[in-house]
């Protein structure tokens, strides 16, 4: 993702120094490559850019949605009615959307989930348990990430202890299939550099080839339609050694 970068302010005094000039101090190490890609060829991409620069795909903006920048053009976006069919018309569902966190995900430890504070502590150790060189960037998916209750508590651990965590983290992303999801993932960001939110087909992950050191999908892959080949992407996305941390049920999800 972009960064920003400041340059120091130079002074410089009204009669030259006598003395040498110092050494310019090294240049910083370059930010990461973008990790996005477009879904249709794979071209390298940026969240600035509005179309692919190899194959045109667009990239709009969905204003209705949070801003968010869409990257799914395999998903096209339908006027939402209130029944749908499974799978992830039940969750492109705005009403699905809006009563997410007012219980719906709560009521998975019915299922025996540990809550979403407790999956946030599972895969902070399994972030930990990951064996990455020192070089390769902690760029972090969230897929399937809903209202990204994950991302949000993440990101309350992440910048209340920003130290502990830069070795795990380096720049998080949650996207969705969902146009409503990624509103709410948006809009209920405590703070909009907590994480960059994007609308994904998971069966055509907008992602370089090994551009990920983990992905994270909490109860989530039971709604894939196309689980295979979100597997298949998910393989591809991650860099050699990177991990790939599931929930899900195995029976019993309504709208599934």
């Amino acid at each position: 993702a972009p960064t920003r970068r400041t340059l120091p302010v130079l002074t410089q005094s009204a009669a030259p120094s006598a003395s040498p000039s110092a050494p310019p101090a090294a240049d910083a190490p370059p930010p990461p490559p973008s990790p996005y890609a477009c879904p249709v060829c794979r071209t390298a991409i940026s969240l600035f850019d509005t179309s692919c620069p190899s194959c045109a795909t667009a990239f709009p903006r969905l204003s209705r949605y949070g801003n968010v920048v869409d990257l799914a053009p395999s998903l096209p976006i339908s006027a939402p009615t209130l029944f749908q069919t499974p799978k992830l018309s039940t969750f492109r569902n705005p009403v699905v959307s809006t009563i997410y966190d007012l219980g719906w995900r709560a009521s998975f430890r019915q299922s025996g989930f540990p809550g979403v504070d407790g999956e946030a502590r599972l895969f902070t150790e399994f972030l930990r348990g990951l064996d990455l060189p020192a070089s390769v960037p902690r760029t972090v998916l969230d897929l399937s990430c809903g209202t990204a209750p994950a991302s949000r508590a993440i990101a309350a651990m992440r910048n209340a202890s920003p130290g502990a965590w830069t070795p795990l983290v380096g720049s998080w992303i949650a996207a969705d299939g969902s146009e409503s999801m990624v509103r709410e993932a948006a809009t209920k960001r405590a703070r909009k550099d907590d994480y960059e939110v994007v609308r994904a087909d998971c069966a055509a992950l907008p992602f370089r080839d090994g551009a990920l050191a983990a992905v994270h999908a909490g109860a989530a892959v039971h709604c894939w339609s196309r689980l295979q080949d979100g597997l298949r992407e998910v393989s591809r996305v991650l860099v050699p050694g990177g991990g790939f941390f599931a929930t899900t049920f195995t029976k019993g999800a309504w709208g599934t």
